[in-house]
């Protein structure tokens, strides 16, 4: 079975552990970008992304 995972600055993601989602915390667009590099190669199904970060990082999701 595949993973969801969701990555952002802490603040907004933190809840979505509570319901057992993965979560990875980034600090800035270079972060999240490298995360959805390395996230795409492992076993993860679903990313989901904060609008913030989805904002600095067009090429990055439109690749993916």
């Amino acid at each position: 079975m595949h993973r969801v995972a969701v990555i952002g600055d802490k603040d907004s993601i933190l809840a979505f552990k509570a319901l057992g989602v993965e979560v990875h915390t980034v600090v800035d667009a270079n972060g999240a970008s490298e995360m959805i590099k390395k996230l795409s190669k492992e076993d993860v199904g679903v990313i989901f992304i904060t609008e913030k970060f989805a904002s600095e990082i067009p090429s990055t999701i439109d690749k993916y």
